[in-house]
């Protein structure tokens, strides 16, 4: 290799490499002004527990199982400390009586609401859709944070606290999968008659 082409190779190798440096501190640049992190990173002071719930197998099933696993030591009466804690029930006009006695029989301590489908007049929706716009409103609204609390999920004491403190302050959700069991695949089990 001659001497000629090693210095072009290392004038052009430096060339490049310095074009590369000023590109990406151009590009850099341009992101930032262009783009901006949108996240709310402050602390949230309110927790919304989303609890979408009706028919008396589901009410039945959320105070006997999802309620109690959400008043652990390590969950609820730990973040209460440091937030207020709003459950929010959405359920259907006639289980809106029922919910009610069940949440004064078990002394809950929380604020609570109780939205009924007739709450909300957009029928080109389902009813569904309609609960979760209302809650999601209801938490950017009041800067809070929220947590899915159906009837079949069952939260193991501190992980409450642990996802609320992943969250907290960073401007990100937590999704987690939860395994799913057909009532019917396992009521020969008599898991939900046992005391």
């Amino acid at each position: 290799m001659s001497i000629e082409k090693k210095i072009r190779d290392s004038f052009l190798y430096r060339v490049k490499h310095y074009y590369e440096k000023i590109a990406e501190h151009y590009w850099h640049l341009v992101n930032m002004i262009l783009t901006s992190d949108k996240r709310d990173t402050r602390h949230k002071k309110i927790l919304f527990i989303y609890a979408p719930v009706w028919g008396k197998w589901h009410i039945d099933t959320f105070f006997k199982y999802t309620l109690p696993s959400l008043m652990q030591s390590g969950n609820l009466p730990a973040i209460s400390k440091d937030k207020k804690i709003v459950i929010n029930f959405y359920t259907k006009d006639n289980d809106i009586f029922l919910i009610d006695s069940m949440m004064k029989e078990v002394s809950c301590t929380y604020d609570y609401n109780i939205n009924s489908e007739s709450n909300f007049n957009d029928d080109t929706r389902g009813m569904m859709v309609n609960f979760l716009i209302h809650i999601l409103d209801i938490c950017v609204k009041e800067n809070g944070l929220m947590l899915l609390a159906q009837p079949d999920l069952i939260y193991s004491n501190n992980s409450v606290k642990n996802l609320v403190d992943l969250s907290n302050g960073k401007g990100v959700s937590i999704a987690v999968p939860h395994p799913r069991v057909s009532y019917e695949c396992i009521k020969e089990v008599d898991f939900f008659d046992s005391p």
